[in-house]
């Protein structure tokens, strides 16, 4: 915020229908159903490989918030299973 005078800043409109903001990786996979057979993610491949499933399987992804500015891991649901996995230790938990 001290700095705003000196920040050079441009806009630059484009067209509805242009770009796309994707807020969950469920809402991304709606938009494009590749990403329901290949995430791109390491962790969830690992994920999937650990439970022996598939990325498709693994669905309803919410962050799990330290505060409201930081993610410490993940929260989903798997072949009807709730687990949670920490991005620090690398920790996948069966929660239900």
């Amino acid at each position: 915020m001290e700095h705003l005078d000196v920040l050079k800043m441009q806009i630059k409109k484009y067209s509805p229908g242009i770009i796309y903001e994707f807020d969950t990786l469920d809402e991304l996979r709606e938009f494009d159903n590749s990403y329901l057979v290949d995430t791109r993610s390491e962790i969830i491949k690992r994920i999937a490989a650990t439970l022996d499933t598939t990325e498709e399987q693994i669905i309803h992804i919410v962050p799990l918030m330290k505060n409201t500015i930081e993610a410490i891991g993940f929260e989903f649901d798997c072949m009807g299973n709730h687990y949670s996995y920490q991005f620090e230790s690398g920790e996948l938990k069966k929660t239900i």
